[in-house]
């Protein structure tokens, strides 16, 4: 299954290491990513595949969400199909 990851904060170092952290502990394999910093706000986003059979989507959602809180980063994953569809005109 393919997933999208949102990354929005104050920008320090290291945080794309600590996301890939998560992303690594959890087997999900960045397909696509792009960041940027806009007068010091991090943004990020990957295309991840994800095999949810060997780990719940949710487990990943609440490790990324934990991660967040400890660095100050707004961290948002959810599947590609609902992503697609949340922002379709």
């Amino acid at each position: 299954m393919k997933v999208v990851l949102s990354a929005v904060g104050q920008n320090n170092v290291g945080i794309v290491h600590a996301i890939s952290g998560v992303l690594t502990e959890y087997h999900l394999d960045i397909l696509d990513i792009t960041q940027t910093i806009m007068d010091g706000c991090f943004t990020m986003m990957c295309l991840l595949e994800f095999d949810d059979s060997q780990t719940e989507l949710g487990d990943v959602q609440d490790a990324l969400a934990a991660l967040g809180q400890e660095i100050n980063i707004q961290i948002q994953l959810q599947s590609q199909k609902l992503f697609d569809r949340m922002y379709q005109i």
